[in-house]
Parts: C-alpha cells; sequence; structure tokens
C-alpha cells in the first residue's frame, strides 16, 4: 500500500506563463506531498521571494521553465545559481517544446528531471515524488528523442522513464471528461455546459467515478483528506510496481 505521509516537499514554481504557472500551481496543490512555497514570473521575482524567504523554509525543489532561457548556457548558468543559493534542493526543467541542448544541460548541471508539460500534466506531483528516488527522470517524448542520438553522455544513456497513470477501463471517455474538470476545480454546472449535459449526469458521472477509483487503487491517506483528494491521487497515480 502507497503511503501519501511519506513525503512533504516545499516547492518554488518559475514560469513566465501566467497560464502555465497557475495549472501547476494547481496541480500541486491537489496533493498532500508538495507545497508551493512560491511562483514566480520572472528571474528577478524568484530571486526576490528567496532572500526574503528564511532558510529552514527554502524549497526542496524548484520547477524551471526551461524554454524561457532558450541557450543550454542560460540554462546552466541558472541552475548553478539555483544549487550555490540552494545547495539542498533538487532542480525539475519543465518545457512546452522539446530541445535536445536543454536537456542535455539540464543532465550536466545535476538537475533532477526533465519534463514535457504536455505529457506529464495532472502527475506533477506524482513525477516529483518519483524523480526524487532516480538520477535523472524524463517524460516519453525526450526518451524518444534521445533514443535517436548517438554519443551521448552516460547520464543521458541511463534515464528513467515517467511511467503512464495507472489505467481505469471502466471509466468511460465522457466521465473522464466530467472527472478531469471537476478535478481541476470547475463547478457541477459550469461541467454541464461545457460538456452540454445535465447538472444531475455531472453529478452522477463524478459519483461513479470515485467509485471506480476507490475500488481500483488502495493508497494509506490521512484522516483528513477530503474524497476529491483521494481521486485526484488515485486518477493520478503511476503505473508502477509497488516497493
Amino acid at each position: 500500500m502507497t503511503k501519501i505521509t511519506w513525503y512533504n516537499f516545499k516547492v518554488l514554481i518559475f514560469d513566465p506563463d501566467y497560464y502555465a504557472r497557475h495549472a501547476l500551481y494547481t496541480f500541486l496543490a491537489w496533493d498532500r506531498r508538495t507545497r508551493v512555497m512560491h511562483r514566480a514570473e520572472s528571474l528577478a521575482q524568484m530571486w526576490a521571494d528567496l532572500r526574503d524567504t528564511p532558510q529552514v523554509e527554502y524549497p526542496d525543489y524548484v520547477l524551471i521553465d526551461a524554454n524561457h532561457t532558450s541557450k543550454p548556457d542560460d540554462l546552466r548558468a541558472l541552475i548553478d545559481k539555483i544549487k550555490v543559493t540552494l545547495p539542498k534542493a533538487r532542480v525539475v526543467c519543465l518545457a512546452q517544446q522539446l530541445d535536445l541542448t536543454l536537456v542535455q544541460a539540464a543532465a550536466e548541471k545535476g538537475a533532477r528531471a526533465f519534463l514535457l508539460k504536455h505529457e506529464v500534466g495532472l502527475r506533477l506531483g506524482w513525477a516529483i515524488v518519483y524523480s526524487e528516488a532516480r538520477d535523472f527522470t524524463v517524460t516519453m517524448g525526450v526518451a524518444e528523442a534521445l533514443r535517436a542520438e548517438k554519443n551521448l553522455p552516460s547520464r543521458l544513456q541511463r534515464v528513467d522513464v515517467l511511467p503512464n497513470s495507472v489505467e481505469f477501463p471502466q471509466l468511460t471517455l465522457r466521465v473522464k471528461q466530467a472527472l478531469e474538470l471537476w478535478l481541476g476545480g470547475m463547478p457541477a454546472y459550469l461541467i454541464a455546459d461545457e460538456l452540454g449535459i445535465a447538472q444531475s449526469t455531472v453529478r452522477g458521472y463524478i459519483k461513479k467515478a470515485y467509485r471506480i477509483l476507490e475500488s481500483a487503487v488502495d493508497f494509506d491517506f490521512p484522516r483528513e483528506v477530503t474524497q476529491q483528494e483521494r481521486a485526484f491521487l488515485r486518477y493520478t497515480a503511476l503505473d508502477e510496481p509497488e516497493s
């Protein structure tokens, strides 16, 4: 049985894109194992926030938008500065577009992971936990691009690929659509409008999804975790063998 209370990571997010920054925050807010302490839209804001942060509250993980740096040398310099400022923090690079020169720069400078945003999606909290015990974690698109390359550094020849989420074949497409909107914080009346169905149907879909998720995935949850939080963690769980 997976124990949700094993981890409690403090996280800093740097992403210039407002919508991406908000989405990343939302995904991590649903996961009890990750607490977003800072959300920075610029590097200047990130450093200013850290200057005002007591050492005991320094982040365990720093999530940075790798595409913002655009040049591999800029990414190297940024990771170096983060490691000097936060010696114990782990760096995770996120990207909208794949650039293997940035992946190589991240690996060279000791980043813990390089994840494509559209591939990790709702699983971001799980990805952070997964990367904690591994050398260099990547999403599938990054791994496939690396396989096509020759003469890669040794660290990129033995990457860990983030597993897919657990599959729930009992969940129909419409139930999944309603569930994902619900887990994203959308109220039932807006989900009904979005999907063109009645609010009562939305509520029925959500109840059905909860029943399926609870019967399929067993975790050791703290007592205070809400049903919606439990559903999120079960729905986004990685399909990997129990240790």
